[in-house]
């Protein structure tokens, strides 16, 4: 299809489009969110922006969420706290606190309504309950499960919230123990799977990320075969624009054929040349700007032109 005409299809369309032959696991972490908020609301003063950075970023969730399911992508696997982020919690009680509190919005009306109208079952994954066992933070337990048992009878959709995923094999390990004591055999995959994630999720074959190219928090769905795209700007940004050329892309531009012996002369003169003049550039290789503050990439590319032969 081209692409002007895909990108001027109603979200109806693209999501029939998706479901047949797009990407049917998508992982997106959504990062970069304080990044967002003091730039899109500095008028916050300091007495209330912790409050609102909360607000602010868990409703755009719900927009992140419904842009995404609205679609096609009916599996997304969403890391949303990281180790540095348990670290953290448990060195800083206001922060930790603040963190709690975000955590108990995921069961506010306006998240179990969401839930209900898009059909969604909601399962959590990671090292959680390991993690936060014994501190005044395990109750986030019972919020899960509240969570989880509100949607277990949805069946559109899926979404698999991560926290702590980082540190999954201890208990990946105690797991395999426990189930071949009882079991006398050893689990598939499969089995792990579900285990962790909470119910049956297939492998990753679309990450979103932002930032420095970097892909975590998906254990045991990660094969190396996920394609990759990585946001400039922060993931809050992400607009129907941007999610859609990631679609195109993924659908329409992935499959080559990798026999050259066809090419004429002239064509694979070009494609050396392109090499050639771009054989010290790296993709990921970015600056540092504002003392520090900032990383920045770089296109990686010397001449454009030649990309199009």
């Amino acid at each position: 299809m081209d692409y002007n005409r895909f990108m001027s299809l109603e979200n109806n369309e693209i999501a029939e489009i998706v479901k047949e032959n797009g990407p049917k696991v998508c992982v997106f972490p959504i990062n970069g969110t304080r990044r967002w908020f003091t730039l899109e609301f500095s008028n916050v003063g300091p007495d209330n922006y912790f409050k609102e950075y909360l607000n602010q970023t868990l409703h755009n969730h719900l927009y992140l969420y419904r842009l995404l399911y609205d679609h096609g992508i009916d599996m997304l696997v969403t890391p949303e706290m990281g180790t540095d982020t348990l670290k953290r919690m448990l060195a800083d009680d206001q922060y930790g606190d603040l963190m709690y509190e975000g955590i108990h919005h995921f069961t506010s009306d306006a998240y179990l309504n969401f839930f209900d109208r898009y059909d969604i079952k909601v399962n959590f994954y990671g090292a959680y309950k390991e993690s936060l066992k014994n501190t005044k933070y395990e109750t986030i337990f019972t919020l899960f499960e509240k969570i989880s048992e509100h949607t277990k009878d949805h069946t559109q959709r899926k979404l698999f919230m991560g926290f702590f995923a980082g540190d999954y094999l201890d208990c990946i390990t105690k797991f395999s123990c426990d189930f071949y004591s009882k079991n006398n055999q050893y689990p598939s995959k499969q089995d792990l799977i579900k285990f962790y994630y909470g119910d049956d999720v297939g492998e990753a074959d679309l990450f979103i990320g932002f930032d420095h190219f970097t892909a975590f928090d998906m254990p045991l769905i990660a094969t190396g075969n996920e394609i990759l795209y990585f946001m400039i700007s922060p993931s809050p940004y992400m607009t129907s624009t941007t999610l859609r050329k990631i679609l195109y892309d993924f659908i329409y531009n992935r499959s080559i054929n990798d026999d050259y012996r066809d090419l004429s002369t002239d064509s694979l003169n070009k494609i050396r040349e392109f090499y050639q003049v771009n054989r010290d550039n790296v993709l990921g290789i970015g600056n540092v700007i504002l003392n520090n503050k900032l990383w920045i990439p770089s296109s990686g590319i010397t001449d454009e032109k030649l990309d199009r032969i």
